[in-house]
């Protein structure tokens, strides 16, 4: 394959939860997979790896949520009771999250196409909300992407689409 300036992809993206945009982002979405594994060590070759042996996916998402709107606050914090003019913080110990897919796409049309698409996410992790003169206040969050059981293998969490 010859390498090729036309595949560099750069720019924003927008985030949309259950096929909804959400609002703004602030700072660009950071999407992270990262493959768990383990070394496969026989005795003859000592401490060396024979073979690298697959145990699963961490996958992790980061959005800036700069929107303080009900459709923001209903995201940033998954056990929250929504109510009309609030979002509840504080659950009793036992409450399973919701999931949603989450698609990110580009901004800029050439690359609108080139989206990462996880089927099960869920908003994890802190809330991090900052009142200051200096700054917008932004919700950064941070979502997990997790299996989706009737997904294909080799793609049971999400897909990174190239057109």
């Amino acid at each position: 394959m010859a390498a090729s300036v036309s595949t560099i992809v750069g720019g924003p993206a927008n985030v949309k939860i259950a096929s909804a945009e959400i609002g703004h982002t602030t700072g660009g979405v950071t999407a992270t997979v990262t493959p768990q594994n383990r070394e496969r060590i026989v005795d003859e070759y000592g401490s060396t790896a024979v073979a690298i042996i697959h145990t699963g996916d961490e996958v992790r998402v980061t959005v800036p949520w700069s929107e303080w709107a009900a459709a923001t606050l209903n995201e940033i914090y998954n056990p929250g009771a929504a109510a009309g003019s609030f979002r509840g913080v504080g659950r009793s110990a036992g409450f399973i999250y919701t999931t949603q897919a989450m698609d990110i796409t580009p901004f800029l049309t050439a690359d609108a196409a080139k989206t990462a698409e996880f089927f099960s996410t869920t908003p994890i992790g802190e809330v991090s909300m900052s009142f200051n003169n200096d700054d917008d206040r932004i919700l950064e969050v941070e979502y997990a992407a997790l299996i989706k059981t009737d997904e294909t293998d080799g793609a049971l969490i999400g897909k990174l689409n190239l057109s």
